[in-house]
């Protein structure tokens, strides 16, 4: 498994599809422009992309959140929510999944609201209804 991390989200090195299978984004600050650029043309060469709750309310310019992304959103809200255990969906995403543990303990951070986009399906809840985990498979 090869891992680049950026901490200061100006850019990413060398994001090619032989060089990684997905790209994992995560966010608590903006991306620049060459992020969303690099991500952009990963994803569109095939490249698998998953994203955190941040990353959609924070963002990364230039960055297709319709095209790639299985959700838009949040709003400006966010509130500490646990997972529904009986919401999860049988997905090789999920296999295993009885429970979570988030840092705090049994509850995180949960963007509102989110909005599946096209093609994309939840996989996991939060108690509320929400969002916890999407997917969606993009055709190339």
């Amino acid at each position: 498994m090869n891992i680049t991390t950026d901490s200061y989200g100006t850019n990413i090195g060398t994001l090619t599809t032989s060089n990684y299978d997905v790209c994992i984004l995560v966010a608590n600050g903006t991306f620049n422009s060459t992020v969303g650029t690099q991500v952009n043309n990963f994803c569109a060469a095939g490249g698998g992309l998953v994203i955190t709750a941040f990353t959609t309310y924070q963002g990364a310019a230039n960055l297709n959140f319709t095209e790639y992304t299985p959700i838009t959103g949040p709003g400006n809200s966010f509130s500490s929510q646990s997972m529904n255990p009986s919401s999860v969906v049988t997905h090789p995403t999920t296999t295993g999944l009885a429970s979570l543990t988030f840092s705090n303990g049994t509850s995180g951070y949960c963007g509102n609201p989110l909005s599946l986009n096209s093609g994309a399906s939840n996989v996991a809840l939060y108690n509320s209804g929400l969002s916890l985990l999407a997917v969606r498979e993009v055709p190339l």
